[in-house]
């Protein structure tokens, strides 16, 4: 940690555009930089160390990172950081690029719920028609059996008034079992 501060230390900013300064809801240049320990939050050392070996590596650095604007409030930034071309043995320029990410993150976290939300509606959805289709299926069931069961009755010689009162007897059983 100490070898990350003190090269964090060495860091000059030459100069920034506008945007960015509206991004962090600064009024200058001067405001920005003499308050860079607000606008980077408590994990900054370790994203700046990750930055550091990413450079050293590759030359180039890029992640989501999570900064604060004056106001102290939290913003997701896309960040691509890059050595310019010749100073790759100084590393006495880097080129910054700061991209604003809070809506897109902010359209994922709300996508996300969304989703989770419609799999639970869909799992509950699908639990009823399972009940519903269980029940349609002893329904069906239940009236084939009653209708073998009435086929039998009528096959014996059985008279109008006992199968009436055998189907009849069957209905009241089902309506029971709803």
């Amino acid at each position: 940690p100490d070898e990350v501060e003190s090269c964090a230390s060495l860091v000059k900013i030459i100069a920034v555009n506008q945007a960015t300064l509206e991004l962090f809801k600064a009024r200058n240049q001067n405001e920005l930089v003499g308050n860079l320990a607000r606008i980077f939050g408590p994990e900054s050392y370790e994203v700046f160390k990750e930055e550091l070996i990413a450079l050293a590596e590759r030359g180039v650095f890029r992640s989501e990172i999570v900064n604060y604007t004056l106001d102290d409030t939290p913003i997701h930034v896309s960040v691509k950081m890059a050595i310019a071309p010749g100073d790759e043995e100084s590393w006495s320029h880097i080129f910054v690029s700061l991209v604003d990410s809070t809506e897109r993150k902010e359209a994922e976290a709300a996508l996300q719920k969304a989703h989770k939300e419609l799999e639970k509606r869909v799992e509950e959805r699908t639990a009823e028609l399972r009940q519903a289709y269980a029940k349609i299926q002893r329904a069906h069931e239940f009236f084939y059996s009653t209708l073998e069961q009435a086929i039998t009755v009528i096959q014996r010689g059985t008279t109008t008034p006992e199968l009436l009162e055998y189907l009849e007897q069957a209905r009241d059983q089902f309506e029971r079992d709803e």
